[in-house]
């Protein structure tokens, strides 16, 4: 029973006692004080019913989650794939992190010993690595594949001016399009640059044999 039904009930109790009580007080030609008893009867039953009649208390549907529910785009974007996966996959379906996770296994591979910073880096600076002769070197990596989006002078003079943040001597740009002219006429002494041609030279032929090792393991 909701609020409404029961308000109606009451209202209907009270207008029957009020006139059955009434009727009864007239007939005996009552005193005073039966009067009186003729305003305060109906609000005593009607105190008396409101106690004993219920009240459901319709309760909000909490929404439940969908079992099937998508991931937000965002956070999937972010969610890296395991490292098995990520060397099978092509450049083309890599967000820019597993690209550079994907640099950060070839590395290892090679006997580096390569360390992810934080995200939102001082300077930009994506990957470290440590080789006994090259040393440290600072690396940026921007993932512009198909794109057309090319790497200008100021993201290379940026990268020179990070490294030492680092401690670096040593840098590398690694991008999958390529350098403006400009960018590679300027790039300092001790910064190799790595375009989308030695991805294809490089990574992607490691991409095939490290997959196939990995099948045989």
């Amino acid at each position: 029973m909701n609020k409404k039904q029961r308000n109606s009930i009451l209202q209907l109790v009270r207008l029957i006692v009020g006139f059955i009580t009434l009727t009864i007080l007239l007939l005996n030609r009552a005193d005073i004080y039966y009067y009186i008893l003729v305003f305060i009867l109906p609000t005593i039953s009607s105190i008396i019913m409101d106690q004993l009649l219920p009240v459901s208390i319709k309760k909000k549907k909490q929404k439940q989650p969908r079992k099937n529910q998508r991931i937000d785009n965002k956070a999937a974007h972010n969610q890296l794939r395991t490292d098995h996966e990520i060397v099978k996959m092509s450049l083309d379906e890599m967000p820019w992190r597993e690209v550079e996770r994907l640099c950060f296994l070839y590395y290892k591979s090679k006997g580096y010993k390569p360390e992810l910073t934080k995200q939102g880096a001082d300077g930009g600076i994506d990957l470290i690595y440590y080789h006994p002769q090259d040393g440290k070197t600072a690396v940026q990596i921007k993932h512009y594949i198909r794109s057309q989006k090319e790497i200008s002078v100021s993201l290379i003079r940026e990268l020179d001016g990070s490294k030492r943040n680092y401690g670096c001597v040593f840098s590398e740009f690694i991008t999958t399009s390529t350098f403006t002219n400009p960018a590679v006429t300027q790039a300092p002494r001790g910064m190799n640059l790595r375009d989308i041609h030695w991805f294809n030279r490089e990574i992607i032929p490691w991409m095939k044999k490290e997959t196939q090792k990995r099948k045989l393991a």
